[in-house]
C-alpha cells in the first residue's frame, strides 16, 4: 500500500448511541434553522388527494437530533391536512450508520414525533445522500442538518495535516474544494429529481465566513498535535498518519451558489434563503455561567470523540483492534482536554442555512 493511500469513504459517527449522547452542539445549531423548516412545512405545496406526504431527513445519524425537527415539520403539516392523512418520515444515512440506535430513539423516546400521532410512519434508508434515494417527484419536504459538510470521499492524501482546509499544500486544498463542489452538485441533482413540484428542502451545515475562514482551529489543531506525538513516539506509523483525515469542508456563500446559473436555477432548484451565521456554543454558555475549564474541555472532547475520532481511527492498519483503537482515542482525548483546559475559548465556527425550492 502507498504510504499516503487514502481511505475510500469517511467513517460513520461513534456507534452504540454515543453520538446521540454527545451532540448537544449540533442540536443547538439545528435550532437556528427550525423556524425555516416550520415556515417551509406551513407553505409547501401538498400532493393532491389522500396520498401519503413524504418528509425526508437526510443524514439522520443516530436519530436524537432528528426528533425535534421532524416533530415541528409533522405538526405543521398535520395542521394543514387533518388527523387522518398519512405522513411518512424517511431517515437516511450511509450504510454503516448506527441504525439500531436511530430505530430505538425514534420508536421509544417520549419526544419522538411518533408518540402522539398514529398516522405518522417512520422508515429508514442506508444510502448516501450524494445519490438518489427517493423516486422521482415524491418528496414534499426535506431536511438535512450537520451532514453536508462531510465529503463522500477523501480526494487526496494530506501529508502535513489532518484537515484539507488547514494544509499548507495548495494542490491538496484545491482537491478538497473540487470534491466539495462535486458532492454539492451531486446532492442538488439528486434532490432535484426527488422533490415534488414546489417542494422544499431546508439545510443547515458548516459554512465559512466572507474571507473563507473555516474556524475550528482550537479543536482541530490539538488533534493534529496528538497525531504527530503518536507518530513521533511510534504509536502510529507514517502510513497511518498519512491516511488520517477529518473529511469535512466548510463552504462559503460563493461555494454554495456556484452551481446556480445567472437565472438562479440549478436543475430546476432555486435558492429561497441563504445566510451564514456564527455557530452557537452551548458549552461556552455554560462556562460563562459556571467557569470550570475542565468541564468546558470535557464537553468538546465528547463532541470530538463522537464526530471526528472514528474517521481518524479508521486509518489504523490491519484488522480492527479494539484495544489499540481505544488507546488511540484516549491519547487524542488527553491532548485535546489538556489544551482546551489550559486555554478556554468560545469555539469559532459558522453555519450555513439554506432553503431550496423546486418551482413547478
Amino acid at each position: 500500500m502507498c504510504p499516503f493511500a487514502v481511505p475510500p469513504m469517511p467513517a460513520p459517527m461513534e456507534g452504540k448511541g454515543a453520538y446521540n449522547r454527545s451532540s448537544t452542539i449540533q442540536a443547538a445549531g439545528n435550532a437556528l434553522a427550525l423556524p425555516l423548516l416550520e415556515a417551509a412545512a406551513r407553505t409547501v405545496a401538498l400532493p393532491a388527494g389522500d396520498a401519503p406526504i413524504w418528509v425526508a431527513d437526510f443524514g439522520a445519524s443516530q436519530g436524537r437530533n432528528s426528533l425535534r425537527p421532524m416533530q415541528i415539520a409533522v405538526a405543521a403539516l398535520r395542521a394543514r391536512v387533518g388527523p387522518e392523512r398519512a405522513i411518512a418520515v424517511l431517515h437516511t444515512d450511509v450504510p454503516r450508520n448506527d441504525f439500531s440506535s436511530l430505530f430505538e430513539v425514534v420508536d421509544t423516546d417520549p419526544d419522538s414525533y411518533l408518540a402522539t400521532d398514529p398516522n405518522v410512519f417512520a422508515l429508514a434508508a442506508g444510502r448516501s445522500f450524494y445519490r438518489q434515494i427517493f423516486p422521482d417527484r415524491s418528496v414534499t419536504l426535506g431536511w438535512s442538518a450537520w451532514a453536508l459538510h462531510w465529503l463522500s470521499r477523501v480526494p487526496s492524501p494530506i501529508r502535513d495535516h489532518i484537515h484539507g482546509q488547514l494544509t499548507r499544500e495548495p494542490a491538496v486544498r484545491a482537491d478538497f474544494l473540487r470534491q466539495s463542489l462535486a458532492d454539492w452538485t451531486a446532492f442538488l441533482e439528486s434532490r432535484a429529481r426527488e422533490l415534488r413540484p414546489d417542494g422544499r428542502l431546508v439545510l443547515v451545515f458548516l459554512g465559512a465566513d466572507a474571507a473563507g475562514w473555516p474556524g475550528w482551529e482550537p479543536l482541530v489543531q490539538p488533534l493534529e498535535e496528538a497525531a504527530r506525538e503518536m507518530l513521533a513516539d511510534g504509536f502510529i506509523n507514517p502510513a497511518e498518519y498519512g491516511r488520517m483525515v477529518i473529511p469535512t469542508i466548510v463552504r462559503s456563500r460563493e461555494d454554495i451558489l456556484s452551481p446556480f446559473a445567472d437565472d438562479g436555477r440549478y436543475h430546476g432548484l432555486v435558492v429561497q434563503h441563504l445566510d451564514i451565521i456564527p455557530g452557537p456554543d452551548p458549552a461556552w454558555d455554560q462556562f460563562t455561567a459556571d467557569p470550570q475549564p475542565d468541564a468546558l474541555a470535557a464537553r468538546w472532547v465528547a463532541f470530538s470523540r463522537a464526530a471526528m475520532t472514528p474517521s481518524l481511527a479508521s486509518a489504523l492498519q490491519g484488522e480492527p483492534d479494539p484495544e489499540r483503537v481505544a488507546a488511540f482515542a484516549a491519547r487524542l482525548d488527553a491532548v485535546l482536554l489538556r489544551r482546551l483546559t489550559a486555554n478556554p475559548v468560545r469555539m469559532p465556527f459558522f453555519l450555513a442555512r439554506v432553503v431550496l425550492a423546486n418551482p413547478p
